[in-house]
């Protein structure tokens, strides 16, 4: 399973660093496809279908987050080669994580959302998470008893979203430590501009 994060918040919570390791590096492979889906020029009804429940189970946060509507430029510090190596997916297919940062309002969670859109797109298992959601999660898992079940729903995902992890953690040790890890394992894409939560952004124009 590969992982698309952005770590930046300011409230800390509590995560062992064992479980978010697991979560974030558990490696999956993707599923096979017949030669001749794969020469298809057109999505078949099988293929609308299984992409149709991946965007369902995978409950992105922005459902217009595309990459066609990404606005590349190099003001954002982003180009058409990285975003065409993204939208091929092979990071995922390499167990390789994403790790996007910028200043609050530069197009993080849009562009988290649309490589997870792309993923949907190719029958990928995908889910977008909030962690102050997923840390609530986790700790009532731990007191019922169906921890290891929650656990293993995570992990049969091909492609895990992650949102305001990194100060989370109550250890900034352990952050870091997972961060460190991530980082000599992932693409780093930092997004620079000003804010595109203004308000004063031409009409149609993508976050």
């Amino acid at each position: 399973m590969s992982t698309c994060a952005d770590p930046s918040t300011t409230t800390s919570h509590f995560l062992d660093e064992r479980t978010l390791e697991r979560i974030l590096q558990k490696g999956r492979q993707y599923a096979d496809r017949s030669d001749q889906e794969q020469a298809q020029g057109t999505p078949t009804r099988a293929d609308d279908k299984r992409i149709h429940r991946a965007r369902k189970e995978a409950k992105l946060r922005l459902h217009t987050a595309t990459m066609e509507a990404i606005e590349i430029s190099e003001s954002r510090n982003l180009s058409r080669a990285q975003l065409a190596q993204l939208g091929s997916c092979q990071y995922i297919q390499q167990n390789l994580a994403v790790l996007i940062t910028g200043a609050t309002g530069t197009g993080k969670t849009f562009l988290s959302c649309a490589l997870g859109e792309q993923a949907c797109r190719k029958g990928l298992r995908v889910q977008y998470v909030r962690l102050p959601r997923l840390l609530e999660e986790l700790q009532l898992a731990h007191a019922d008893g169906t921890y290891a079940r929650l656990l293993g729903r995570l992990l049969r995902n091909d492609l895990l979203i992650l949102e305001h992890w990194h100060k989370w953690l109550c250890e900034p040790t352990v952050a870091d430590a997972i961060l460190d890890r991530l980082v000599h394992r992932s693409y780093r894409l930092v997004l620079k501009g000003p804010s595109r939560r203004k308000g004063n952004e031409p009409k149609n124009q993508s976050p």
